[in-house]
C-alpha cells in the first residue's frame, strides 16, 4: 500500500486522522494535532513538492493574503498532487463572520485552478 503525505492547512485541533497515511497539521497556533506552527501570511516552512494531498477546510477564509497562501500550497504539492479546499458560501451566515477576509461564491477560486498558466494568473491578480 502506498503511503500518502497529506498537509492539513489550518487544521486547528481537528487534524485529519488517517491510519495509513502521514498527515502533517499546519496552523498559526500550537494546538493538539498541529505539527508545524507558522504564520500562513508568509511563505510556508515546507519543502517544495513534498505532499500528495493538501487540504484547507474552512481556513483560507481567515487569511488576508490568500493568493500567496494558495500559491504556497501549489508549491508544496507534488506535480500530480490534489488540493482540496472548502470555504463558506457568502450566503451562509458563517461566511459573514468578522474574522473572515472576503466573501466567496461558487466560482471564487476558478482563477486559481492549477493550469499551465497558473503562475502568470496568480501574478496578474496580485
Amino acid at each position: 500500500m502506498v503511503k500518502v503525505r497529506i498537509a492539513d492547512i489550518g487544521c486547528g485541533e481537528k487534524k485529519l486522522v488517517s491510519p495509513t497515511d502521514t498527515v502533517i497539521g499546519v496552523d498559526i497556533q500550537k494546538k493538539t494535532g498541529v505539527d508545524i506552527v507558522t504564520d500562513m501570511e508568509k511563505p510556508l516552512p515546507i519543502e517544495s513538492e513534498s505532499f500528495d494531498l493538501v487540504r484547507a477546510i474552512h481556513s483560507i477564509d481567515h487569511i488576508q493574503n490568500r493568493i500567496q497562501l494558495i500559491d504556497e500550497i501549489w508549491r508544496i504539492l507534488k506535480p500530480e498532487g490534489l488540493f482540496i479546499i472548502a470555504v463558506p458560501h457568502y450566503s451562509n451566515p458563517i461566511g459573514q463572520a468578522t474574522d473572515h477576509y472576503g466573501h466567496f461564491s461558487m466560482f471564487a477560486f476558478d482563477p486559481l485552478i492549477r493550469s499551465e498558466e497558473h503562475t502568470s494568473e496568480l501574478q496578474s491578480q496580485k
